[in-house]
């Protein structure tokens, strides 16, 4: 049985997939006292289709952004360069789905979020 992994974050980190990450792991705040902000890998072929998931346990802003600027796609902006669960006190219980997907002319992100009544904030450099 494949079961998924779960990873509590209380400070900002990189994702390291297969070296130390597998895809579909769902990474947390739990515990943080703090922001927390993930940083995806540069997307690339041997990446795609590959997912992470991002749960806000905590009451503290969780970003997820790209080590790559402007390789995020997300709602209303194709070159995003990253997304925040941050609304204050709205936090608790937000999710969000990075994948890895080939666009035909570039490897790139796209996240969604996928919680009831939460606002997603959306920055591009």
């Amino acid at each position: 049985m494949d079961r998924r992994r779960s990873v509590n974050k209380t400070a900002d980190f990189t994702i390291r997939p297969y070296a130390v990450d597998r895809p579909e792991t769902t990474f947390t705040n739990a515990g943080a006292a703090g922001a927390v902000v993930a940083t995806l890998p540069a997307p690339t072929r041997e990446l795609l289709g590959v997912r992470f998931h991002f749960l806000a346990v905590a009451d503290q802003d969780f970003t997820i952004q790209t080590a790559t600027a402007d390789t995020l796609l997300t709602k209303n902006d194709a070159s995003a360069d990253s997304v925040a669960i941050s609304t204050t006190n709205e936090q608790i219980g937000g999710h969000a789905t990075a994948e890895c997907f080939y666009n035909g002319s570039a490897y790139r992100w796209a996240v969604w979020g996928d919680a009831v009544g939460h606002t997603f904030t959306v920055a591009t450099a």
